[in-house]
């Protein structure tokens, strides 16, 4: 029982703290930028890896050395690998307080190879609303070259008519997947439903950080065969891991 609470502590340190790891290697994408009501913005999306694991971050700032009101900014992170498949994702989260910049970031996936990149959302209030940014992709993080073959994506139509397939190559044509590749929590590659992986708008700052305040530590969803009916696995989305 004891080396359990050890080992347990030791996975929650890497889960939501690796920004703590001095030895973790970290790529940077490139900085977009954004005037919203009145406040400039850079974001960006990173992945970084150790010994054993990656995960990825994504990070908005003002750029104005201003504190911004809380609930004005919102983020979520995302690791995907080689083929564009989705392997640890965060839920959206909001700056609950007033501050420069927030950075939401993923829990670790355990890997010892592979290729992977992170990538995001972000969200700022307009004063009406919130308005909705993509980040562009880091580069790659860890292990063997980029395959030569990146952009030969897989996708297609289902039975239902929903397009399904890599959301991180997908996003770069210009194409929102109904049904989004992802790896499950017991290792199958199926996909999730674009509307289970996102959730609702806010409608004001307010109402963020009522729904920030309200957090589980997780939830789960459906992996769904390509027919998008079919269960085959889980997929765990979670929240709090968020620095301001």
């Amino acid at each position: 029982m004891k080396k359990r609470i050890v080992s347990i502590m030791l996975i929650l340190l890497l889960v939501c703290v690796p920004s703590i790891v001095a030895y973790a290697d970290t790529v940077s994408g490139s900085y977009l930028y954004a005037t919203v009501y009145n406040y400039q913005y850079q974001f960006n999306s990173t992945a970084s890896a150790q010994t054993g694991s990656v995960w990825s971050h994504a990070n908005i700032k003002c750029t104005q050395s201003v504190n911004v009101p809380a609930g004005y900014m919102g983020a979520y992170a995302r690791l995907y690998n080689e083929s564009g498949t989705l392997v640890k994702a965060s839920g959206w989260s909001y700056n609950s307080s007033a501050c420069a910049g927030i950075g939401i970031m993923t829990p670790s996936y355990y890997t010892s190879s592979g290729t992977y990149y992170g990538h995001g959302q972000v969200r700022m209030y307009n004063g009406n609303g919130y308005a909705n940014y993509n980040t562009t992709k880091s580069p790659y993080i860890q292990g063997r070259s980029i395959p030569s073959n990146d952009f030969d994506v897989l996708y297609g139509l289902n039975k239902n008519n929903e397009v399904y397939g890599s959301e991180l190559f997908l996003l770069e044509l210009d194409i929102t997947p109904d049904l989004i590749q992802a790896e499950g929590d017991n290792g199958e590659v199926g996909y999730v439903k674009y509307e289970d992986l996102n959730e609702d708008i806010p409608s004001d700052p307010e109402e963020a950080i009522e729904y920030q305040n309200s957090l589980p530590e997780s939830r789960v969803i459906p992996i769904y065969d390509v027919d998008g009916e079919t269960v085959i696995d889980t997929f765990t989305i979670y929240y709090n891991c968020i620095e301001e």
